[in-house]
């Protein structure tokens, strides 16, 4: 009896909704990106997240949305898990430290809020450096709206 109650208790723990915030790498070289990822696991709604102001950092990308759901069917017994991941992809502003500040993550009624996260970068070229390396080209055109034919300068 005694087993039964605490399976019960320890089902209803895991099928309770989290949210977690990750960075692919804290530790890049200059002009590297990481990526950013708020994961959300078994909530009622999609995760409402509003970036903080991030001075450290520019925002390339984002935030990209992909969802999956998991349903199963083991001796007649139905399971389900939702995971919703939002991702951003964050190139350095500068060398050193930096941080990403704490997120406040709106699910529903609940507020999930994520710890600071420190980020390494380091100099490129310097013996720190790491193997993985991303590279982001920005470009702008000088004429937005051409007509056929038109030159446009890149």
């Amino acid at each position: 009896m005694r087993s039964v109650i605490i399976f019960l208790i320890a089902t209803c723990l895991w099928a309770e909704g989290s949210v977690n915030v990750t960075v692919d790498r804290r530790r890049i070289d200059e002009g590297d990106s990481i990526t950013l990822k708020v994961t959300a696991k078994n909530v009622s709604s999609d995760p409402d997240v509003v970036l903080p102001d991030i001075p450290d950092f520019k925002v390339v990308t984002g935030p990209n949305q992909s969802s999956s759901t998991n349903v199963q069917f083991v001796n007649g017994k139905m399971t389900k898990s939702a995971t919703t991941i939002l991702t951003w992809a964050l190139i350095p502003t500068k060398t050193g430290q930096l941080m990403i500040p704490a997120i406040s993550i709106k699910v529903g009624k609940q507020t999930f809020k994520s710890a600071s996260i420190a980020i390494n970068v380091n100099k490129r070229g310097s013996s720190k450096s790491s193997s993985i390396s991303k590279y982001f080209l920005e470009a702008e055109i000088d004429n937005g709206s051409p007509f056929r034919g038109e030159q446009v300068t890149l």
